[in-house]
């Protein structure tokens, strides 16, 4: 499973990176270390970032605005002690505003807002505008994704002082102990193993297909 996980989040990396095979391996080094940073499983990470890099693919929010913003809400999420389902419902959202090009309300108040408390405060801060002019201006579709980046801004002064702390938490040790083991099953598969047990079951099922064992 440790293999399929980062097989999968690869092969999206790649299909954001154009073939780019050396910033897909940049990629995932980044993720390991936000992963092992804040405690959070590298599968989750790998799975969620690969899909919002797929989104911001061709629009000003790629390359180093991705990862900006990514870390900004993973670190956030983790300061308030977001689970792992809550933290892929935010990246979900996320993904829905670039995928858009707009930030909505349903996105903001409904899917962040509820996972990451403050978020429809926070995006108005970071525009600089009060929440009844943000919500005017969604309404009027004037808010795009690129907005993403001013509230990532905004994340990064609320809750950068509470991250030392956060990262002394029990979950946090706790997560970074699988991130450990999830490493162990994946050295254990470029050893050598999945080539073998891939082998395994293309005769087992050349085996079961063959006149013989009918």
């Amino acid at each position: 499973e440790a293999y399929q996980t980062l097989a999968a989040a690869q092969a999206r990396l790649n299909v954001a990176n154009v073939g780019n095979t050396a910033q897909t391996a940049s990629d995932l080094d980044f993720l390991r270390r936000t992963a092992d940073s804040l405690g959070v499983e590298f599968g989750n990470l790998a799975q969620e970032y690969s899909k919002f890099a797929i989104a911001t693919q061709g629009t000003a929010l790629a390359g180093g605005n991705t990862r900006k913003i990514f870390l900004a809400v993973a670190q956030a999420a983790r300061v308030n002690r977001t689970s792992t389902e809550e933290m892929a419902g935010v990246f979900v959202a996320l993904t829905q505003i670039v995928s858009k090009g707009a930030v909505q309300m349903e996105e903001l108040r409904q899917q962040l807002g509820d996972r990451l408390p403050g978020a429809l405060q926070i995006m108005a801060d970071g525009l600089n505008v009060t929440t009844a002019q943000l919500i005017k201006m969604m309404e009027a579709g004037e808010v795009t994704a690129e907005a993403l980046l001013p509230f990532s801004d905004e994340l990064i002064k609320r809750f950068g002082p509470g991250l030392a702390e956060a990262l002394a938490g029990t979950s946090v040790a706790l997560g970074r102990m699988k991130n450990a083991a999830f490493q162990a099953l994946l050295a254990f598969g470029e050893a050598g193993f999945m080539e073998s047990f891939t082998g395994l079951l293309n005769d087992l099922t050349k085996a079961m297909q063959s006149a013989d064992f009918k």
